[in-house]
């Protein structure tokens, strides 16, 4: 039977890591991809994970995707793999839409990172908002690089920061892999990668004020997901 958490698997024979994760903020739903490194199917010489046996990628992806998922509410944040449509909206008859990126600044949704690992490339932006000039979210995408000097795996990653009411967030991820943590003082659920070493998605959700704060990202370690987490919180825009 296909599974319905493909975004998890690299495609073909080749590892690439490839993946589509759906974000769901307030009422609307946005989709993202995060691209694991387009991975060879041996690891360089030297590396730690050149001394892993052949396919441990794949019996990690394996076991991801056999597992329960979660579903329910953590550290008074609901997060569950699909969310019925809710949460903040614009006045009656108005619909929101995508903006320039001037909005967004001052806002509490605005994203601004004191720390993103090194050789990180920013990609797609997006600032949605009411008629009115109500900002609702703030969304970026960055790329990764692989270093094997730092055997880091590198990939996609999406800072996604909305108003949501309650918090919550689509999330589709093993329930095994949550834990509570505090962020800048916030509430927060960790979802570690697949290995210690960062291998697999990751996330970490934020309980704001607000909404949530969100940080994916695909190939990079707890401790660095967590570290980028803690930096939209150090230039004194986040309230």
């Amino acid at each position: 039977m296909m599974s319905n958490r493909s975004w998890l698997r690299p495609s073909g024979l080749v590892l690439t890591g490839l993946g589509a994760l759906f974000l769901a903020i307030s009422s609307f739903v946005i989709v993202r991809e995060l691209r694991g490194p387009a991975e060879v199917s041996a690891d360089p010489p030297g590396s730690r994970w050149a001394d892993r046996p052949d396919g441990w990628r794949e019996l990690l992806l394996d076991a991801e995707d056999e597992a329960p998922r979660f579903d329910g509410t953590l550290n008074g944040i609901r997060i569950a793999p699909t969310l019925p449509r809710g949460g903040a909206s614009c006045g009656p008859g108005d619909r929101a839409g995508y903006v320039d990126r001037d909005a967004v600044r001052g806002e509490a949704v605005e994203i601004r990172p004191s720390y993103l690992p090194a050789g990180t490339v920013a990609g797609a932006e997006t600032v949605l908002a009411c008629p009115n000039g109500t900002v609702l979210e703030h969304v970026i995408e960055y790329e990764v690089p692989t270093d094997y000097t730092l055997e880091r795996f590198g990939g996609g990653m999406a800072i996604v920061r909305g108003v949501t009411g309650e918090p919550r967030f689509a999330l589709d991820a093993s329930a095994e892999r949550a834990r509570t943590a505090e962020i800048a003082g916030r509430p927060a659920v960790v979802f570690r990668p697949l290995s210690e070493d960062g291998f697999g998605p990751s996330a970490v959700i934020v309980a704001e004020p607000w909404g949530v704060t969100a940080v994916q990202a695909y190939g990079l370690t707890e401790d660095e997901v967590v570290r980028i987490a803690e930096g939209l919180y150090g230039s004194g825009v986040a309230r």
